[in-house]
């Protein structure tokens, strides 16, 4: 298999019929560098495209393990004189961030790089454009990594390079390595401590690995970071301990059996357990299965007995040790064997006390290592990361030889230093500390019950060296990254340049780039095009004062406008008008959808409601609910079926509920829920005996999150929530889940009553998320929700949050295509405001910015996807489509701002419903070009008697597809709704008073 790997799409799309392999490598460098036994490498490549059709260049590369890439570069395909023949170092960004400011440079068609490297240590960049005929672009790539006793990294070039070269440096070993290296190059010795390995060829290909073994560091080695902090390499044998391990009255065994397991090798940790419990041999055996949710406890006879309960356990559920730390042991073991990855998708925050020496074990190849040395470490015991090829031997021998373990490292005045430790040779420890200027080291070993001690003194002086440095500062990313200080977390990150999963490097095309998606260029940047850029980002700060003021000034003029629509009163003389408006006009008639004659009886006979009071003043927080609303409410749950709104009720067809002025009924009516779904339809067929059949499905299926969303959909539909939420959680476990699944994810717990671990997801994704509005929208809807539950214990502290978040997303500046979210926010927002009082929460808001705006029907959409115009429509009693063309209707329908660059939300709103069939429709008016085969996940929320004590709400979940084709010779601002297609999201029936 080629590493790297270097493929291309034609003009950037996404598609089989796009996908070229014209692109080829015209030179080809890697440079590497090892101070002891870790090493800082630069890849250099050059891109040329001979074909006839501009590309984009995809280039993959598998790194060593645990590398840390600390650069990405490319040349700019049409520079400024100032940065010609540079190569433009990347800026580290939020993953979402730096992927949207590139599809927006790619959409118009101007050139970004973006890098990014998976979990399971493969790096990915996307380069775009490589021109046609002969076009070429540089790229450069740095990275650090740890040399393990057995390092083995193959390096392959498919193709034939013009020219390429490797050249291999290392320094500060006490001894030569034992190497064996592409196309037969041999290591020369250079200098003291140093070896040199150099080879070219022109032409050709490059055919082997690099392989590297006993590399015995120096006791110490110190090197300076770019950063400036000190970083201190120590190494040493081991002491003979001459322990001999006695035998263990109880051995517990941790065994992870969420979803992802499925991605180590699970077999491999199978026989390490049983063969480590056989070496042990135990007097007792304690087993514990574990998910985020669930924890299986059970004793265990023997190692055989053990090995046949491992073969019975199912993978299926979320990570995460909240289930544990609920479900602590109380007897004391010796030993713990942890079977666990460490990739918590759930639960991020919670830990858990073992009661014993813990030893955590992880085929996983993108496992938290430095996590789970950590918590290892915590409890007197090792992390051992086990190899696809790995010696158990080996590891078991560890276990119970009585071998000293790397305990800690103490300063000068007693004070233990946080560390981490590298791979070594046999009978030897390695790690790198963050220097604190001490003189001299206590270093302190453990085997068994004797400890050992060795003090080294710091007698090195330091030298210019980023490896160890890159390596502390990503084991330190590890443990910062639970999602509590993303700022400071990303700040960390930049300050040694070290990427991370959920960070990528992006490199844009010149200042103005920069300016517009708001994103400081790097501090290499040409002084030329650093000037071009402060001027750039002087003139757009003063752009974005005048529109934070004109935004306001609009807002309270929209404000003003709405709640001008709110106080309008609609009578039945305006029904029955509208309705004969609606029969008399084929012009104006229903896009197709035919009026219901008891929509006409409706509107023809049904008795006038009371007249709405005024508008209350503003800055004075009222609400408008009569006394029989409170009466109605009270005899009314909040969510029919069970707390939830939904499909997951048990009469999730027609819920009926009460609570407007004059009591009418409400009803909603949502079509049975029918994916054409094969597995779905296999699940169905097995009646009783789904459990075996979805066993089956999932091993065709189960490699994309839609199926775990749709069968727990199909759990909760027939009524088994236990199944339906821990089926949810798989679907976070995927390598391809990403922030739109954790998403879909957090929403469905919340209609499960979830509310604290969704919101912990929500709170994860509007850290990472800063720059939309729509995941704070989305955080501050999941914290009223538990705000406004009766045992909240936190209301106050959840209103106070929620609101800000509304109202800040409603006053400050957002992205064009997003302005319609400001005033549903704030609609929002006014709704909570009365309850939020009355538990004491302290808001801050415009007083011109305050008022309660109930309504009998509001009707609100958001989607999962990017640069997706998704259009609400609601088809009314009178026959008039209430959509982004048509905002007032004849009967005081009132629909938001049409949201055009994807995400959401779109609101439609009624005061006093006239009685009668609401239609809600959706359809996609346009889709990503980047990803046009792309489906749009909506979800609809139907809420009756908003802002009132009496409030409800159904969801619908709904795909969505991208729209038909149109003629590419039409006028874009044509109205395109004939061309389109829809889909019925439900029904609101509004009956006359009885």
């Amino acid at each position: 298999m080629a590493n790297p790997n270097l493929t291309a799409e034609i003009d950037g799309i996404d598609s089989e019929e796009t996908r070229s392999d014209m692109l080829r490598f015209s030179e080809f460098t890697l440079d590497m560098k090892a101070q002891g036994n870790v090493a800082d490498a630069e890849l250099t490549v050059t891109i040329v495209n001979p074909s006839e059709n501009e590309l984009e260049a995809q280039l993959a590369f598998h790194l060593p393990k645990g590398a840390a890439v600390t650069g990405y570069a490319i040349d700019l395909e049409d520079p400024d004189e100032a940065a010609k023949g540079l190569l433009i170092d990347g800026v580290l960004l939020e993953e979402k961030k730096a992927r949207t400011a590139y599809e927006n440079q790619v959409r118009g068609e101007v050139d970004p790089g973006l890098a990014q490297v998976s979990r399971a240590g493969i790096f990915t960049t996307s380069i775009y454009p490589v021109n046609e005929d002969g076009g070429t672009r540089r790229m450069r790539l740095k990275f650090s990594f740890a040399i393990g006793p057995d390092f083995n990294w193959p390096i392959m070039l498919a193709q034939k390079a013009d020219k390429w070269a490797i050249n291999l440096e290392l320094n500060g070993l006490k001894k030569p390595p034992v190497a064996s290296l592409p196309n037969g190059i041999q290591f020369k010795r250079s200098g003291i401590d140093g070896y040199t390995a150099q080879i070219s060829g022109a032409n050709s290909v490059i055919e082997g690995a690099i392989r590297l073994s006993e590399l015995h560091p120096s006791d110490v080695l110190i090197s300076r970071h770019k950063s400036g902090d000190e970083i201190v390499h120590l190494s040493g044998p081991l002491p003979k301990a001459g322990v001999k391990a006695q035998r263990p009255e109880l051995v517990r065994v941790y065994w992870d059996k969420s979803l992802s397991r499925n991605q180590g090798n699970v077999p491999m940790e199978r026989k390490l357990a049983v063969d480590a419990i056989s070496a042990l041999n135990p007097a007792g055996i304690e087993f514990i299965a574990f998910d985020a949710d669930a924890v299986e406890i059970s004793g265990q006879a023997d190692s055989a007995a053990l090995g046949n309960e491992l073969d019975a356990v199912r993978y299926s559920g979320g990570s995460g040790l909240g289930a544990l730390a609920k479900n602590q042991p109380e007897a004391e073991a010796e030993i713990c064997l942890m079977f666990y990855d460490g990739l918590a998708t759930v639960d991020r925050k919670a830990e858990f006390d073992p009661n014993c020496r813990l030893h955590i074990f992880s085929s996983v190849p993108a496992a938290n290592t430095a996590r789970l040395s950590a918590m290892a470490r915590q409890y007197g015991g090792q992390f051992h990361a086990i190899a696809s090829n790995g010696d158990l031997a080996a590891v078991i021998a560890k276990l119970t030889s009585g071998r000293p373990i790397l305990q800690a490292i103490r300063g000068e005045r007693g004070k233990a230093l946080p560390f981490i430790t590298l791979p070594a040779p046999d009978g030897y420890w390695a790690a790198v500390i963050k220097s604190q200027r001490d003189t001299k080291l206590d270093v302190r070993l453990a085997a068994g019950g004797k400890r050992f001690r060795r003090q080294i003194p710091l007698d090195a002086s330091a030298e210019s060296y980023d490896g160890a440095g890159a390596l502390w500062a990503k084991s330190e990313l590890a443990l910062r990254d639970d999602g509590i200080d993303r700022k400071a977390f990303l700040e960390f990150a930049r300050r040694y340049s070290v990427e991370y999963p959920g960070l990528s490097f992006l490199v844009l095309e010149d200042p103005d780039d920069y300016v517009r998606n708001d994103i400081a260029p790097p501090g290499s940047y040409p002084k030329e095009m650093l000037s071009d850029f402060r001027e750039a980002r002087k003139d757009a700060d003063e752009e974005i004062r005048e529109e934070r003021e004109e935004r306001f000034a609009n807002l309270l003029k929209d404000w003003e406008e709405l709640k001008e629509w709110w106080a309008e009163e609609y009578d039945e003389e305006d029904w029955k008008f509208a309705s004969k408006k609606r029969r008399n006009n084929p012009e104006n008639d229903t896009d197709g959808y035919a009026l219901e004659d008891a929509a006409d009886a409706a509107a023809e006979g049904a008795p006038l409601p009371p007249s709405p009071p005024p508008p209350p003043p503003a800055g004075v927080i009222q609400s408008s609910i009569v006394a029989e609303d409170i009466a109605a409410a009270e005899q009314e749950p909040a969510f029919p079926g069970g707390g939830r709104g939904g499909y997951y009720g048990d009469d999730h067809d027609v819920v009926i509920v009460t609570g407007t002025r004059i009591d009418p009924k409400i009803d909603v009516k949502i079509d049975a829920w029918q994916p054409d779904r094969p597995y779905l339809k296999a699940l169905d067929a097995a009646g009783d005996d789904y459990a075996a059949a979805f066993l089956i499905e999932e091993k065709k299926h189960g490699s994309l999150p839609a199926f775990y969303l749709d069968v727990s959909r199909w759990h909760a539909e027939n009524g088994r929530d236990l199944q339906a939420q821990q089926t949810l959680l798989s679907a976070l476990e995927l390598p391809v889940a990403n922030d739109e699944t954790m998403l879909i994810v957090a929403q469905r717990l919340l209609r499960f009553g979830q509310h604290d671990r969704a919101i912990d997801l929500l709170d994860y994704l509007a850290a990472r998320q800063q720059f939309l509005p729509q995941p704070k929208r989305h955080l501050a809807l999941a914290l009223l929700k538990r705000a406004r539950m009766a045992e909240s214990r936190n209301a106050k502290d959840d209103y106070e949050r929620a609101i800000a978040l509304l109202y800040d997303i409603a006053v400050n500046p957002v992205r064009d295509g997003d302005e319609g979210i400001d005033l549903v926010s704030l609609v929002e927002a006014n709704a909570a405001l009365s309850a939020a009082k009355s538990t004491g929460a302290k808001i801050e808001m415009d007083e011109r910015l305050v008022a309660s705006l109930d309504t009998d029907v509001r009707v609100v959409i958001d989607w999962t996807t990017e640069s997706t115009d998704l259009d609400l429509w609601v088809i009314e009693p009178t026959g008039e489509k209430a959509y982004y063309s048509n905002r007032s209707t004849s009967i005081g329908g009132h629909m938001s701002d049409d949201m055009t660059d994807g995400y959401g939300p779109e609101e439609y709103m009624i005061r006093r419903a006239m009685p009668g069939d609401y239609q809600v429709r959706a359809h996609v008016y346009s889709s990503d070009r980047i990803n046009p085969n792309g489906v749009s996940i909506l979800t609809a929320r139907l809420i009756r008697n908003f802002g009132r004590p009496g409030e409800s709400e159904e969801y619908v979940d709904i795909e969505l597809g991208k729209p038909l084709p149109r003629d590419p010779d039409a006028d874009p601002e044509q109205d395109n709704d004939d061309e389109e297609e829809d889909k019925k999201v439900g029904v609101i029936t509004v009956a006359k008073p009885e």
